[in-house]
């Protein structure tokens, strides 16, 4: 070329009519080089935008509705609550996923003797018919094994919460709750039931369609936690 220009990535290249022409073709070794550099690092923040990688990826909800107390949402999409009855995170499933995973964490509750539940939502309505459960409870201390489990129930069950000092948690995965087959869940946590550790794991089915929502809540009372869901990259 005879005059430099910038490219398309704002970096100059060097032309023959430039006052360092004798030198633009080694110089543009360098900058051409960066400019590649660029390219490459622009298609690697698309295809991360467009959510496109491995893995799990955190989903921001569009809001949060919640039933006395209040919550926050950060950039990353964990919702922080406390003094809440319930807890419901709209529009976080889509065909953008088919699978999710979820994390719940505990740190106050008012009844210290309840259970946390879990609905599935669609436009802020969570469905409270045709929940399945079952799952196995074990218990530290004077060690039991007992089993748990719910038909044509309101609700999953999926954590005794207890005292929630130190804190309880239950993760797990949500499969095809945005599609229009039954969905089902998995989960693992624990809890504490009076002064001993107990846990809690099992799987479930929903005899429901197409929702975009998740609704949490004790049983009795109020609490406060965390709560994020993460879609699964296929």
């Amino acid at each position: 070329m005879a005059t430099g220009a910038y490219d398309a990535n704002g970096i100059w290249q060097y032309g023959e009519d430039d006052n360092i022409a004798l030198f633009s073709d080694l110089l543009n070794l360098g900058t051409e080089s960066t400019s590649d550099a660029f390219t490459d690092d622009r298609a690697r923040i698309a295809t991360l935008e467009a959510g496109s990688l491995a893995g799990l990826i955190p989903i921001k909800p569009s809001t949060v509705t919640v039933a006395t107390g209040s919550a926050s949402v950060n950039t990353l999409g964990v919702v922080t609550f406390s003094g809440a009855t319930s807890v419901t995170l709209n529009n976080v499933f889509s065909s953008g996923y088919k699978n999710y995973g979820y994390l719940i964490n505990i740190s106050a509750v008012s009844d210290v003797s309840t259970v946390l539940n879990l609905q599935l939502a669609s436009s802020g309505t969570a469905s409270n018919t045709n929940y399945n459960w079952a799952g196995v409870r074990s218990l530290s201390g004077t060690p039991s094994l007992t089993a748990t489990e719910g038909s044509s129930a309101g609700y999953w069950s999926i954590l005794e919460i207890g005292s929630a000092a130190p804190p309880a948690a239950v993760s797990g995965e949500i499969f095809e709750p945005a599609s229009s087959n039954y969905s089902e869940i998995t989960y693992r946590g624990m809890g504490y039931s009076g002064s001993y550790l107990a846990t809690r794991h099992g799987s479930g089915r929903h005899f429901g369609t197409s929702y975009d929502g998740v609704k949490i809540y004790p049983a009795a009372g109020t609490f406060g936690g965390t709560i994020q869901i993460l879609g699964y990259n296929d």
